[in-house]
């Protein structure tokens, strides 16, 4: 997992002595954003050992298919690009039918009120994702009646650093809530209106798809709440984790 470590090359090393096959998953290392920040050892380390690395892999596992075609442009010429595979993760749904309840103990738990329109970020807190612009953005857009919820864990933007850049007039309105799991994530999805993203990487997609089917599956338009319905459907199908399974089954 990831490049631009030691452990890289030392796996690659170890299989190729042993006679194993290794994957590699590069985790957006390999989107042009990464690679801008510190971006010339990062384009060394690819040339001196970034190359063999990749060429040697029996698979080069990414999330999405425009990660899929970022990694493509690293594959040595001549080397088969279908070593280079998508592979959704699998993504657990929240229960829609507990919405009220979650919605309602969310806010409470974190002073939002009730009758707030609530946007939520859903990420790491990290310079890619872009927290500290969003706040911002938030601020200088919201109305009155609307609050920012910031869920992720801290990157090299911490906690500490959302709350500093809040203006003061704010402070009530941006709830910096931390790192949140399992059941605690559904509750933040089923007690927001909607989900903002401005991450230089789309590798926010499967928070906006979950975000997006709660919304439609939710909405009283019917035109929307079909659409989240489908939506909810392909979901349950193509982000399960039957399907994850079966999937890297074949490419073993």
């Amino acid at each position: 997992h990831s490049l631009f470590r030691g452990h890289a090359t030392w796996a690659q090393r170890w299989c190729r002595r042993h006679g194993r096959r290794y994957w590699a998953v590069p985790h957006g290392c390999l989107d042009p954003w990464g690679l801008s920040q510190r971006g010339m050892l990062k384009r060394l380390w690819l040339q001196a050992r970034g190359r063999s690395y990749l060429a040697h892999a029996d698979r080069i596992v990414v999330s999405s298919q425009r990660s899929l075609e970022k990694a493509r442009a690293w594959i040595p010429a001549g080397l088969p690009t279908d070593r280079a595979v998508s592979v959704h993760w699998p993504v657990e749904l929240p229960a829609l039918a507990a919405q009220n309840g979650a919605r309602a103990r969310f806010r409470l738990r974190h002073g939002v009120p009730q009758a707030a329109r609530l946007l939520l970020f859903l990420d790491r807190l990290h310079t890619v994702k872009r927290p500290l612009e969003t706040v911002l953005a938030f601020c200088a857009a919201a109305q009155e009646n609307c609050h920012l919820v910031m869920v992720g864990m801290d990157g090299d933007v911490s906690q500490a650093d959302i709350r500093a850049a809040t203006p003061a007039a704010y402070q009530d309105r941006v709830h910096v809530v931390g790192p949140l799991a399992g059941a605690d994530i559904a509750e933040a999805f089923l007690a927001s209106d909607g989900f903002i993203s401005l991450s230089f990487q789309e590798t926010f997609g499967y928070s906006a798809a979950v975000a997006a089917i709660c919304e439609f599956a939710t909405a009283s338009d019917a035109a929307l709440a079909a659409a989240g319905i489908a939506g909810r459907a392909w979901a349950g199908d193509t982000l399960s984790y039957a399907r994850f399974r079966d999937t890297l089954a074949a490419l073993v």
